[in-house]
């Protein structure tokens, strides 16, 4: 499938993207809607089409689909997702086949964002690298050799389930301590549990009191502006996130690490943080060669891993 058009689509928590891909990896057309009530997989589907058949078919070759959760490409089975608690063993590649009549690709959204990088974005040119993207959770690509490392049933990048504190706090996977736990949107609350009452309650109520109100966006302002304890609390999220980075590279030998997802743009208030840590926890010889970078693509990043997927196959 080389030439001509394909759609790719991210689907996320909250809201899903949709773009036309021409082959030389150029967004022709953006769509992003809210995901609605009906988060059934057939109730995603069926908005999901209308929002492609607005867009049009004409050209397309196939659909490159991203979802977060635990994914088969090989048949097309979501087994399980944390944000669709109702998608369990849901064939949504043969649904999604059926309801638009084109060849249709699925996989894990952050290998999908993991493609996109590799081919258009901070990762261009690099045959073996780990991508991260921080966002509600905390998702993993691998890519060796140029390719998407998938593991036995597609399994493999879930890296926001290892493990950084094995007495933390409880995961939605049914773990504990899990990096996800302190690294996205969903853990900063436990962030929150690492400062002193202080440092807490200062954060608390400049979101008004209410500490479902603390986001990351939040948290970044406040820091911007000189707050210390937002920037304490940036300083506790760099610091998991570089343990559990030294623990992939030392487990993987793989040293181009990208991160991506929304957090990601408070990049300045983390990273050095990360760094120091990762530091701590890897060989000196190991820590020489990493590189980590900030991906490129934002909120396309899925769009265009979707549609590589699609013209590689």
């Amino acid at each position: 499938m080389g030439e001509g058009l394909a759609l790719g689509i991210d689907i996320g928590a909250t809201n899903f993207r949709l773009g036309l891909v021409s082959s030389d990896g150029v967004v022709l057309e953006r769509r992003m809607e809210g995901v609605g009530r009906d988060r059934s997989a057939r109730g995603i589907v069926s908005q999901v089409e209308r929002c492609a058949a607005a867009v049009g078919y004409n050209g397309v070759v196939g659909v490159g689909i991203g979802v977060p959760g635990i994914v088969d490409p090989s048949c097309g089975v979501v087994y399980r997702s944390p944000h669709y608690p109702k998608w369990l063993n849901e064939p949504v590649k043969e649904m999604f086949e059926d309801t638009l009549g084109l060849p249709v690709v699925l996989d894990n959204d952050a290998n999908m964002a993991a493609s996109g990088e590799g081919w258009r974005g901070a990762a261009s040119g690099m045959d073996n690298f780990i991508m991260i993207t921080l966002g509600t959770g905390v998702g993993g690509g691998i890519v060796c050799g140029g390719r998407l490392f998938r593991g036995e049933k597609g399994f493999t990048g879930e890296i926001g389930h290892m493990v950084v504190d094995f007495d933390g706090p409880s995961c939605a996977c049914g773990g504990r301590g899990c990096l996800e736990t302190y690294t996205s949107a969903s853990g900063i609350p436990n962030i929150l549990g690492r400062l002193g009452e202080g440092d807490r309650r200062r954060i608390i109520d400049a979101a008004g009191g209410d500490v479902s109100s603390v986001t990351p966006r939040l948290l970044y302002e406040l820091a911007k502006g000189g707050d210390p304890s937002s920037s304490l609390a940036w300083r506790w999220f760099g610091r998991y996130l570089g343990v559990g980075i030294a623990s992939l590279v030392n487990v993987t030998g793989i040293f181009n690490i990208v991160i991506g997802g929304g957090i990601s743009r408070a990049w300045d208030c983390f990273i050095s943080h990360l760094e120091d840590e990762m530091k701590k926890r890897l060989y000196k010889e190991s820590a020489s060669f990493v590189r980590i970078v900030q991906a490129s693509l934002l909120d396309d990043a899925g769009i265009l891993g979707g549609a590589n997927e699609v013209f590689k196959s």
